[in-house]
């Protein structure tokens, strides 16, 4: 989770925690990681250790009463690219799949007025062909934020 102060609010450099004013902070974004397990056969993926653990309770479910009819997306650890793509529909905003390492950046997607952002890892989401592949990507960390006006 990622905290903001409120307006008027300031933080200096090295504040404790036991100092903070938590009611003049504003959540701005929570971020969830999926770590899935590399194939047997994938050395590259084995030896990549991850800082982050995975999310543990699954499915993470979001409705979004603003898009028509109230879209629902449950979320599970295998949860591929064209799971979320077809009941959000095409993203506002999306990169990612090449890089300077031929493709070392993973696609990612964002839908701006639903406050979401999702990353997608493994082998499909890099490379040449990421967008052909991506499809069948499975997410790698979902950024949940307070969705931006039309």
């Amino acid at each position: 989770m990622q905290f903001l102060p409120a307006e008027g609010y300031t933080l200096s450099p090295g504040l404790q925690m036991e100092a903070l004013e938590l009611g003049r902070l504003v959540l701005e974004t929570i971020d969830i990681y999926n770590v899935p397990a590399a194939a047997p056969e994938n050395e590259r993926a084995k030896s990549k250790a991850s800082n982050y653990k995975p999310y543990a309770l699954f499915p993470i479910e979001l409705e979004f009463p603003s898009v028509s009819e109230s879209t629902r997306v449950a979320i599970t650890a295998e949860t591929t690219g064209k799971d979320i793509v077809a009941p959000l529909g095409e993203p506002d905003r999306k990169g990612g799949g090449t890089g300077p390492s031929s493709g070392s950046i993973g696609i990612w997607c964002e839908w701006s007025k639903l406050g979401v952002m999702v990353e997608f890892g493994g082998d499909e989401a890099r490379g040449p062909q990421a967008w052909e592949k991506g499809k069948d990507a499975v997410w790698s960390s979902l950024t949940l934020f307070r969705p931006k006006d039309p």
